[in-house]
């Protein structure tokens, strides 16, 4: 999952040693509420995030950031309030500082390490915690913006490459319904209409039929009727001005982050100790049933967009997401905690076979992956 959002980023302009070019379309508000609940698990990864906002922070909607925040709590209100008041200082707008003073907690309570370690758990750090983070209830130390020669910016190439189409329409139209609207529809090849648009893209149902309609009055999209619903398609002469040697691609970025999330919180808040193998098990398809649905929609949309045929970083986005989302069909395999047992050479594998038949290390930690 970080590798996956890893190389979103990347291709965004995030500082990374390698990324693969892509034509899937990124959602910046769905991607950052995503990486806000995972990256914590790589501390470098947030805070190459945090850095590029702190140069980019003007592509974001704010106020739909927001509403999917509250909406589908894909990360913890209190971490999302964190950074939007760290942006604040650097943001003169008040969009920041009002989603800040939303997303902070009434009661702090005893403040929590923020950063996490698969192995070891919370990550603690010396020095003095940072005070903006533990009105929010975090520790961590302070977030520092780098800047010279190595700041992050969208350099041209980026701006205009498919996975940034988002962005791209947001600086002709502004930071508004308006350009996602365009977005969407310019990327779905069969055309969409509002209901569609405004249940993944987060949106009023009637601000996007108003916004779809203007455009549409000034030639940007052309319409039919089927049955009691009119879907829009984006006229071909707009389409073409922006020149793409290969279409950008669309999912369901919601449907995504919420299972993710939900699968993310759920696997990392078990409690195994005091749990038999059954009622682990039981656990973990209670975790898989609650994301059920969002993980259908999502496939869904990745796969009807490029319709008959799935182009390879379709595909390559399809076997990403199906390793973790192979729901009721999962293995538990069981790594030794670093520093808690000096195995044998060997001692794993026999483990390992122990584990196929049934049985279990209590002092291991879990690894999840899929049978496929």
């Amino acid at each position: 999952m970080l590798g996956f959002l890893w190389g979103q980023w990347a291709s965004l302009g995030v500082r990374a040693s390698a990324f693969s070019h892509s034509n899937l379309a990124v959602d910046p508000e769905a991607l950052l509420l995503l990486t806000l609940e995972c990256a914590r698990w790589d501390a470098r990864f947030f805070d190459e995030v945090m850095d590029w906002l702190t140069v980019n922070h003007r592509w974001i909607n704010v106020v739909r950031l927001g509403a999917l925040a509250e909406r589908d709590a894909i990360c913890s209100r209190s971490v999302l309030g964190a950074v939007a008041a760290f942006l604040a200082k650097s943001d003169r707008t008040p969009k920041w500082r009002s989603l800040a003073e939303k997303s902070r907690p009434v009661d702090v309570g005893e403040p929590r390490e923020f950063f996490q370690n698969v192995l070891k758990g919370p990550v603690e750090f010396p020095g003095a915690a940072d005070e903006l983070w533990l009105k929010y209830g975090w520790k961590r130390p302070a977030v520092e913006a780098r800047e010279g020669p190595g700041t992050v910016t969208l350099d041209e190439a980026r701006f205009m490459a498919p996975t940034s189409f988002f962005l791209r329409a947001r600086g002709l139209f502004g930071v508004n319904i308006r350009a996602d609207a365009f977005a969407y529809l310019a990327i779905q090849s069969q055309g969409a209409n509002p209901t569609k648009i405004a249940r993944e893209l987060g949106y009023s149902q009637r601000r996007v039929y108003d916004a779809v309609i203007e455009m549409a009055s000034a030639g940007a999209f052309i319409s039919h009727t089927d049955g009691k619903s009119i879907t829009y398609k984006i006229a071909p002469n707009f389409l073409s001005a922006f020149g793409f040697a290969e279409a950008p691609e669309w999912f369901d970025w919601r449907a995504l982050a919420r299972s993710w999330s939900g699968i993310w919180r759920g696997v990392f808040g078990l409690r195994e100790g005091a749990l038999t193998p059954f009622v682990l098990e039981s656990e973990l398809q209670k975790i898989l049933v609650a994301i059920e649905n969002d993980v259908a929609r999502f496939q869904s949309s990745a796969v009807s967009v490029t319709s008959d045929q799935v182009s390879r970083s379709g595909r390559r986005l399809l076997e990403v997401t199906r390793i973790p989302f192979a729901a009721f069909d999962w293995k538990r395999r069981w790594i030794c905690r670093e520093g808690e047992n000096d195995w044998p050479a060997g001692l794993q594998e026999q483990l390992l076979k122990r584990w196929a038949e049934g049985d279990y290390h209590s002092g291991c930690e879990r690894v999840f992956f899929s049978t496929d």
